[in-house]
This record gives structure tokens, sequence and C-alpha cells, in this order.
């Protein structure tokens, strides 16, 4: 109990004093302390614990308030002390008492922290003796607390959840203010002969410039003027109309980068230096303009970059926008185009229509096409509103978290020199973010620029990042590449097929789909018959499904659309089964959905489980009743699947699905390959006869993932493999 005692003491001191987020908090906490207007005034430091306060973050405000006491210790009395410590500590309480019953306005909370100062300071004021310049210092700090807290009001969020994807003006406004704040709070703080306030103010103007060109450049440089003369800060280099017009020079040269910043800065240093009340003051002025300027060049890339991305009005920002709305097209383009392509896929089916059998009556066939298409209208709008609303869903969450994503990942591109185009973060609010890019550098052709690629992106968003899909182009450039997070598992995917006739066309289809989230889609489909009629029916099948569940419909919608469809190709019975496994390689997790398909085998280490299928195959009857199961798959668990064509095969004395149990129990070697191939082998050396029907097993195993670059290919077709 003691030893956890100290290990909760000590991760309480280091959530409070010693991670980033608290350093940057208390250090501006007293900096804020520090500052104060016309030497008595200290409005700074309260108003910046109230803003941290109404964060929620109640531990943290609790070591801001300490900072700003420290930071007043140097500057104001110990009555001072004592009254501001008494004013945050009932704020303190008043407000646990508000969080605990009702929610009150901001500016209703601002009024009571000014209203409880104002208290203390009369106290303060009793105890030493009231004046009228008393009286008055303290109206203007009561007043500047007030203008103070609600222009910090709006980094409330920031403290809450950190910095945004980009700043809203009064976020902007806000975060301006703190950095003149800060200025103010570094006042008579040297470092040899250089006064850090000086510095920062130039350096942070120097910034901006940069960053908003003229416009910013010179509101910002002027605000810390007029901070700076209120502080009655020296100045060197002509007074603090340095800042404001050193701003404006250095924002209209900044379109020359950097170095143009620099110069007009030191030109407008050169102007206002003729201002300057001795020699000293201009070559101090003129050091503390080239040492800012040294850190100005010195401050990093990724730095300005976010900065620049996070201000409105910036040319990145406008950049990052235009990019945005790229994207954004891209994004609807391309789940217009999968919905196109689900229509595709139905008028091709419906390009196979039969004639009409003589014996039906024209006018009856007719009017049962003309009720089974009143039927599919419905159910084809309501899978409309489906994918819509997906659409609508997917494009509120990948805007703005991909647009984060995205540029984090094209930083550490451009940090590692790796050309690329075209990169796109897909299903950003989603558990697993999917990166896709284009790269332009030159590959070796044997998977160099799948490596350079996973390690980029896992080196941009702090978690393993591993190939999906690749095409690689070669020393021609230009390979794309789809990445996912590091997934626990892969399959190995098998297959074994015997037609009725040797060397005639299967009438069973299947095929492996590359899903969303990591997810990999089995499908087996078993036609009418046999032959080249069977295959029409279950490549039709398959090739919808794959087209549906692509494009984000629900499976169980996509059968009972595909079922429509089949009803209304022709009059005569048309069906085919669908078999349907989706494998979670996150979890392992099965989801089956199977429709008069024959049972399914889950071989587990001691044991065969069946899954059976209660529905009829797809294109009897008007509705298809389904039922969904899950299992989960464990790494060296292997999934069978088959069509009926093997248990017909079978002879009837057996107790056939018990027959393909026990052989999956007996065998050791975990092989797929092998389990198809001698399953299929032993069921047709035991027929006397020829083949009844066609033939096929496929058989997926879960295993660890040890390396994407070196994935198990499997010899099933991929349909139409697109990127989401």
């Amino acid at each position: 109990m003691e030893w956890q005692a100290v290990k909760n003491t000590k991760a309480l001191l280091i959530n409070v004093a010693l991670t980033p987020e608290a350093i940057l908090a208390n250090l501006t906490a007293f900096l804020a302390g520090r500052a104060g207007v016309l030497g008595e005034v200290h409005p700074f430091g309260i108003a910046f614990f109230f803003m941290v306060l109404q964060s929620g973050r109640r531990l943290r405000a609790f070591s801001v308030a300490g900072a700003v006491l420290l930071g007043m210790t140097g500057s104001a009395g110990a009555a001072r002390l004592i009254g501001t410590a008494v004013a945050m500590a009932a704020v303190y309480i008043v407000h646990a008492k508000w969080k605990s019953h009702t929610k009150h306005a901001p500016w209703m909370q601002a009024l009571t922290l000014v209203v409880i100062l104002a208290f203390c300071r009369f106290g303060e004021a009793y105890l030493i003796g009231i004046t009228a310049r008393g009286i008055t210092g303290l109206l203007l700090e009561a007043l500047m607390v007030l203008l103070s807290a609600s222009l910090f009001a709006p980094l409330v969020r920031l403290v809450r959840v950190g910095m945004p994807y980009q700043l809203h003006k009064e976020q902007l406004s806000a975060v301006g203010l703190a950095a003149i704040v800060v200025g103010a709070g570094l006042n008579g703080l040297y470092f040899g002969d250089i006064h850090l306030a000086d510095l920062w103010s130039r350096w942070v103007t120097m910034t901006a410039a940069f960053l908003g060109h003229d416009a910013i450049g010179a509101a910002q440089g002027t605000a810390f003027g007029i901070m700076m003369e209120v502080a009655a800060m020296q100045v060197y280099g002509g007074g603090s109309g340095v800042y404001g017009v050193s701003g404006l020079l250095g924002g209209l040269f900044s379109r020359l980068g950097r170095w143009g910043v620099v110069v007009g800065f030191l030109l407008g240093n050169l102007i206002v230096s003729v201002r300057a009340s001795s020699g000293v003051s201009i070559v101090m002025g003129f050091l503390h303009t080239f040492l800012a300027a040294g850190l100005f060049m010195l401050t990093p890339n990724k730095f300005i970059f976010r900065l620049a991305r996070a201000i409105p009005g910036t040319d990145t920002e406008a950049e990052m926008t235009a990019d945005r709305e790229s994207r954004l097209r891209a994004l609807v383009t391309d789940q217009l185009e999968r919905l196109a392509g689900v229509f595709g896929e139905m008028a091709a089916a419906f390009a196979h229509v039969d004639v009409v059998d003589t014996e039906i009556p024209e006018r009856d066939a007719r009017q049962q096409q003309l009720r089974q298409t009143c039927e599919i209208v419905p159910r084809q709008l309501r899978g409309l509103e489906l994918i819509i609303a997906n659409t609508a869903k997917h494009i509120r969450l990948d805007t703005w978290q991909g647009d984060e994503i995205a540029v984090r990942v094209g930083e550490e591109l451009a940090r590692r020199k790796i050309r690329y185009s075209q990169l796109r973060v897909l299903h950003a609010g989603g558990e697993h973010p999917e990166v896709s890019l284009v790269m332009e550098n030159a590959c070796d052709g044997e998977q160099r620029c799948r490596r350079l690629a996973a390690q980029a992106v896992t080196a941009a968003l702090v978690e393993t990042y591993t190939p999906w899909q690749a095409q690689c182009k070669g020393r021609q450039g230009g390979c794309y590449l789809r990445l996912l997070p590091d997934r626990p598992y892969d399959v190995i995917i098998k297959s074994a097929t015997i037609p009725k006739e040797p060397g005639s066309i299967c009438g069973d289809t299947y095929a492996r789909v590359e899903l969303a989230d990591g997810k990999i889609a089995v499908l087996l489909s078993d036609g009418k018959g046999t032959g080249a009629r069977a295959a029409l029916e279950s490549q039709a099948t398959v090739a919808m499904m794959q087209q549906l569940i692509s494009a984000g419909f629900d499976p169980a919608f996509a059968v009972q659309t595909i079922n429509s469809v089949l009803l209304l190709r022709s009059p005569e019975e048309a069906y085919a089964t669908i078999d349907l496994a989706v494998i979670d390689l996150f979890t392992g997790e099965l989801e089956f959905l199977k429709t008069g398909s024959a049972p399914s085998f889950i071989r587990r280490e001691y044991t065969v489980e069946m899954i059976n299928s209660n529905s009829l195959p797809v294109g009897i009857l008007d509705e298809v009743k389904l039922t969904e199961k899950r299992r989960l798959l464990r790494p060296g668990e292997m999934l069978l699947m088959l069509t009926d064509g093997v248990l017909d095969s079978l002879p009837d004395r057996l107790q056939k699905e018990e027959w393909i149990a026990h052989h999956l129990r007996r065998d050791r070697s975990g092989d797929p390959a092998g389990v198809c191939t001698g399953l299929l082998t032993q069921v047709r050396n035991m027929m006397a006869e020829e083949v009844h029907d066609d033939m096929t097993m496929v058989a997926v195993k879960l295993v660890k993932r040890l390396s994407s670059l070196n994935a198990t290919e499997d010899d099933l077709p991929v349909l139409q493999r697109r990127s989401r």
C-alpha cells in the first residue's frame, strides 16, 4: 500500500509539473504573474488561472495558481500576494460548486471572478489604507481582469483538447494576446546585456510577418508596442514603434522567404532608429534584431508550417483549404463511382435475360416482371439512402481529421526526401485510418517503395503501418501504395476445384475482396446446375456482391438486392447460393452470411465446428430470410467453405458432414492447400461413377502476421480491387 501511494504521488507530480503541457502552462502562468501594468496592476496571471480552471483541468489550475503567485513575488507586496491567493482560492471553490450543480454562462463566471477579486482588494486596501490612487488602481485592475478573462476565453478549448487543426479568429486573437503577455512577463529579465522581452517581441513579430505578411506583422508589432508602452518596458533602437514599422516592412518582403522578412525588419529598424535617444540604444537595437533574426532563421520549418496552417488567411492555410476541397471532391467522386459500379453490375446481369417460355402467356410474364420490379425499387431506394448517408458521414469525419493526418505524413515524407503525389487519408474518423499515396521516386522493383512508405507513415503517426495494397512500377516511379495500421493477423487462402466434365467450365465462383478497416471477405457461390449456365449465375452473383459490399452496403441488404435482380432476370427458375465470410484481421472475428450454401467448418485445435445455412438460395423467393452468425478465429485455426457438389458426391451411406469433420480433425498439417486437394481427391476416389456436380473447396487459415512485405499470395482472383 505504501509503495502504491509513493507511485501515485510520483505520477501526480509528473502530471502537474513535468509533462511538456504542464511545463508550458506553468511557465506561461509565471510570466503572466510577472506581467504588470503601470508597475502595480497585475491582471493577467489571475485571468490565465481562470481560463485554465474553465477548461476543467482543476489539478492543472492548482499548479498554475502557484506559478502565478511565484511570478508576482518579485513585483507585488505581501498584501497583494495574499489578496490574490485568497481570490483564486475562492474562485476555485465557487467553480467546484458550479460544476456540481448548474452550468453558468462564461460572462457570468468572469463577472463573479471580478467581484471576488474586488472584495479581496478592498480588504487589502482596508488593511494598508485606502487612497484615491488605490481605488483607481483597483477599478483599473477589475476592468483589465474582466477584459483579459474574456480575451483568454477562446483558449479554453486549446487547454482542454489540445491544438486544433485550425484556429478561428477569436482563438488567434487570444494566442496573440498570450504572446504579448509573455513578452510583458519577460520585462526586466536579462541575459547579459540582452533584454529577453525585447528579443522575444522581435522574434514573434518576425514570425507573424512571415506567416501573415504585412497585415499580421504590422498588427502583432503594433500590439507589442502598445503593451510595452503600458508596461513601461525599455525598447532599444527608437522606442516601441520599431515593432509596428519593422513588422510591416518585414511582412511586405515576406514573399521572398525568411531572408526577405529579416531584410524588411532590419530596414524598419533603420528607419525608426532616428528616434533613438543615444548611439548605444541604436547599437543595442540592431544587436537585438540580429539575435532575433538568428532565432527566426533557426526556427524549425515544422513549427512554422503548423502555425501557418492553423492561422486563417495565410498562404499555407489557403493551400490546405484548396487541397481539402480537392480531396473532398475525390472522395465524393470515388463513392459515386462505386455506386455507379453497383448499377453497372445489375445492368450486366439483366443483359442476359432469357427468352420467355412460350407456354407462359406473354401478358402474364410481363405482369409478373412488373410486380417484381415494383418490389425491387423501394429496396434500391433504401439502399441509396444508406450509401448516401454513409458517404456524408465519411465526408464529415475524413475532411478535418484526414487533414491533420495528411499534414503529418506529408511532413515526414518531405523530411525523408520522398517525392509523392495523390496523398489521401481514408476513414480518418474510424479506428483504422488508411493512408494511400503515389511515390514518384524510382523503385528497385523489390519492394523498396513499400519499406520506405511504411517507415515514413509509421514515424509520422507513431503507430506501425504496413502495406495493404501495392502496385510497384519499378524504376519508372509512380508506385501506388495503400497502408493500414499493422494488423496482428493475416490469412492464407487456398482453393481446389473439380468440374463435372473434365476441361469444362466450373459453375462455382469464388473470390477474395479487400474491404475497409483491414477486413477480408471471401465469397463462394454455386449457380443452378453445372457448366456455363451455372457459371453465369454464380459469376454475376459474386460480382454484384463484391460491388455492393465494397461500396459500403450492408451484406444483408446486398443479398436481398441480388435476390431481386435474379428474380427479374428470367421467368424461369434461376438461383445461386451465397457463402460469405468476412474476417477482421485486427481481431480475428468471423462474420458469416449464408443463403442456401453448404455448411462451413471451423477446424480448431481439438474440435471442428459446423456452421449451417437455414435459408434458400437467392433467386427463388421474393424475400430471403437471413441469419448472421459470428465466431472468433484464433491463429492456426482454419475455415473450410465448400459447395453442395462435395457433399452430394459422397455415398449416401455416410454421415456426410461428420465425414468432412472427421477428416479435418485427423489432418495435422495445417496446410490449407493440402486440406482442399486432399479432401477433394478422397471424395473423387470414393465415387464409383462420374462426377455429378461441380465441386469446390476454399480453405482460409488465420496466421500471425510476420511481415507485410512477405505476405503469402493466394490463388483466389481479386475482382476489381480498388482503394477506398
